[in-house]
């Protein structure tokens, strides 16, 4: 007669739909922990690590901080996984019990569907941001260039301005200077007379007296 191998006697004393509780150290599913799917939290505010090795693979399948003092991704303060048999539990550095509280199939589905849900509102909400940041930014380059536009003008508009002047001064000391007269008698037949030192067509010829007006008597 076969021999029926024994199921670990740990295994029959969890009731499958009570939380499982643990401290740190090393657990086996289906020895410690029935497989299933599970809700792990902890009330540990600093936290600790929470991972979790699949029969046969080095590599963690979930390797997470368990806690409540941060916000995802840094920390979690709870996590769902679906054990199966063999898996390793590895608690490093709680201060308190880690929870593992059973869940059904369609639970865990309406779990995942609401926290992809929330993913996807977290993103769309960081892209809105995004985009608001940068249409900000885009408007305050399109001020600063409109400013920097119209300070350019202001001061071309002022150098017009100084170039017209100058233009009108240089002008008016050519008109000055090449207007010439022999005499006075040219100066009363162009009706100029009398000169104020300065004028058009004054000289010190016409100015017989000195006394900065030409063509006086």
């Amino acid at each position: 007669m076969e021999k029926k191998d024994k199921e670990p006697k740990t295994v029959k004393k969890i009731d499958p739909n009570k939380p499982v509780m643990f401290k740190n150290g090393d657990y086996t599913v289906d020895e410690d922990i029935l497989p299933g799917n599970y809700i792990a939290s902890t009330k540990d505010k600093v936290g600790g690590n929470f991972a979790v090795y699949r029969k046969g693979n080095s590599n963690a399948i979930v390797n997470e901080i368990l806690g409540t003092d941060l916000e995802p991704p840094l920390m979690y303060n709870d996590l769902d996984i679906k054990l199966k048999k063999g898996d390793t539990i590895k608690l490093k550095s709680f201060e308190t019990n880690v929870v593992f509280t059973p869940i059904s199939d369609e639970e865990l589905k309406k779990r995942t569907a609401e926290e992809e849900a929330s993913k996807e509102e977290q993103a769309r909400k960081a892209e809105e941001a995004k985009q608001q940041a940068e249409a900000e930014e885009a408007k305050r380059k399109a001020e600063q260039e409109a400013q920097a536009a119209a300070e350019a003008k202001r001061k071309a508009e002022q150098q017009a301005a100084a170039d017209k002047a100058a233009q009108e001064a240089s002008q008016s000391t050519n008109t000055n200077t090449n207007v010439f007269y022999a005499n006075c008698s040219e100066v009363r037949a162009a009706g100029a007379a009398p000169i104020s030192q300065g004028q058009p067509g004054y000289s010190r010829k016409l100015d017989r007296d000195g006394d900065g007006i030409a063509c006086d008597q």
